[in-house]
């Protein structure tokens, strides 16, 4: 799980959202509850343009967080570098 995680973020660096979004969806084959899993497959998702894919991707997140007690994260925005003045 841990090098499916590690390429799919190389893959995001890479503007590779699509590549991404497997590798993300492989680690939560794996593991269902994987919290950073699933907000960064709600970041790729958005990324990649697929919108109703994040949203269905955070809905689905938040049934599982709520199964096991966990106090869902919001939704991810993505982070935006800041440019010097």
């Amino acid at each position: 799980m841990a090098v499916a995680g590690a390429l799919a973020e190389l893959a995001e660096v890479a503007g590779e959202h699509e590549r991404a979004i497997r590798f993300r969806l492989r680690v939560l084959e794996c593991d269902p509850y994987d919290e950073p899993a699933h907000l960064a497959l709600v970041e790729s998702l958005a990324s990649a343009g697929r919108h109703g894919g994040a949203r269905r991707s955070y809905r689905r997140y938040l049934t599982l967080m709520g199964e096991i007690s966990v106090n869902p994260a919001p939704f991810p925005r993505r982070q935006r570098a800041l440019s010097p003045p």
